[in-house]
């Protein structure tokens, strides 16, 4: 699990904005909530499934 600075409790991820003083500015200003959307290959959720029993995916989820 990734532990840098900015990064605090469970359900928080990273985001890469490049190098640079522009970079650096616009990775400043994104501590706040959102929505992220995770692009997995097709299938992933069906393996995970058969693999986790089923724990995986909700309404939405995409086999």
């Amino acid at each position: 699990q990734d532990t840098g600075g900015a990064i605090k409790g469970s359900n928080r991820f990273d985001t890469f904005w490049g190098a640079g003083a522009a970079a650096e500015a616009t990775a400043g200003g994104m501590a706040g909530r959102g929505t992220a959307y995770l692009l997995l290959p097709i299938g992933t959720v069906a393996r995970l499934n058969q693999v986790n029993g089923a724990r995986y995916g909700g309404p939405s989820a995409q086999p």
